[in-house]
């Protein structure tokens, strides 16, 4: 009980509708505060409060239009939903409950229901009961409706606002000044000259913009030197792992390097020894070309010496086909 004492008190002086003792609650909660009361105050309170809603129930089933009442609340409730449905998702449905509470009151009267009674926190309270996605918040004396799922888009919207405001703000003061500000030429460029041409306001507009970005760049450096001094700790701690993927990385380019000469070396061997050997061959060739010039009296000479020929001169080609 005396948890929800605050919440209890509030909602009497709200339903009483009394100003000066909301003005007491308003400090902050009473618990917090250890507000002294006498039992019999409070019972005089809640006992207040109990009659003030019996009269209203009394007043509404004593009414002839009590019927009425439902009809009109329900189509209240259409209309915000249908509200929901027909706008669309960029503009985020927003009711202020002094509106929906006129709109009730109304359409009560053409109903046919006269002088009809209507209480905002009650409508407020069978609104959010019948409708659960509605929010109810607070902005100075009016009370905000809307639904969960547009709080997001309404505060960006607001932000988006706010900054559209202040950036038309900042142009009309630039503009005033500009147009305010007068300076003489008198055909000669003095020195200060351009800084006297300048309108303070918009030296100053200027020189906040580049402090901005020397502020931002700062940040930069300062973020990679807590990384580079991050990192140096890090390895620090980790040396010997380090040391050993260093060492592993050096070792295995060297026996690249290694491999790669030695291939290259048995390369150059076999080119210049097939060098050497076609070279052979062709002097075979051409001593073996010689030797039938001279030696071609039988036929068995002749055949043996064009059989050697041919043999060398093959060879030599293969092999000048395998140095190229």
């Amino acid at each position: 009980m005396t948890e929800r004492l605050n919440e209890h008190l509030n909602q009497c002086a709200r339903n009483l509708n009394n100003g000066k003792f909301l003005a007491k609650l308003s400090g902050g909660d009473v618990v917090a505060l250890e507000v002294k009361y006498h039992l019999r105050c409070l019972q005089k309170l809640y006992d207040a409060e109990r009659a003030y809603l019996n009269s209203l129930e009394k007043a509404e089933s004593s009414d002839p239009g009590k019927d009425l009442y439902p009809m009109a609340f329900s189509e209240l409730v259409i209309y915000i939903k249908d509200n929901k449905v027909t706008i669309t998702e960029t503009a985020p449905v927003i009711f202020r409950l002094a509106d929906l509470a006129s709109l009730y009151k109304l359409r009560l009267e053409q109903l046919g229901v006269d002088s009809p009674n209507v209480h905002s926190t009650r409508l407020k309270e069978q609104l959010l009961a019948r409708i659960p996605e509605l929010e109810a918040h607070k902005k100075g004396r009016d009370v905000l409706l809307a639904f969960k799922a547009d709080i997001g888009p309404a505060l960006h919207e607001a932000s988006q606002y706010s900054n559209a405001l202040h950036l038309s703000k900042s142009a009309d003061i630039l503009r005033k000044e500009m147009l305010q500000h007068k300076t003489k030429f008198s055909s000669e460029l003095k020195d200060g000259f351009g800084v006297e041409a300048i309108p303070p306001a918009l030296l100053q507009f200027v020189c906040s913009i580049e402090h901005a970005i020397v502020f931002i760049f700062t940040l930069i450096l300062s973020f990679f030197r807590n990384f580079s001094l991050s990192l140096s700790l890090s390895l620090s701690h980790n040396y010997n792992l380090c040391l050993s993927v260093i060492h592993s990385f050096i070792l295995s380019v060297f026996l690249l390097h290694c491999l790669s000469f030695f291939f290259l070396s048995l390369y150059f061997i076999v080119f210049l020894s097939s060098f050497f050997l076609f070279y052979c061959l062709s002097f075979l060739s051409f001593f073996l070309l010689i030797m039938q010039y001279f030696f071609t009296s039988s036929l068995n000479s002749l055949f043996l010496f064009s059989h050697f020929r041919s043999l060398s001169l093959s060879l030599s080609l293969s092999l000048s086909l395998i140095i190229m």
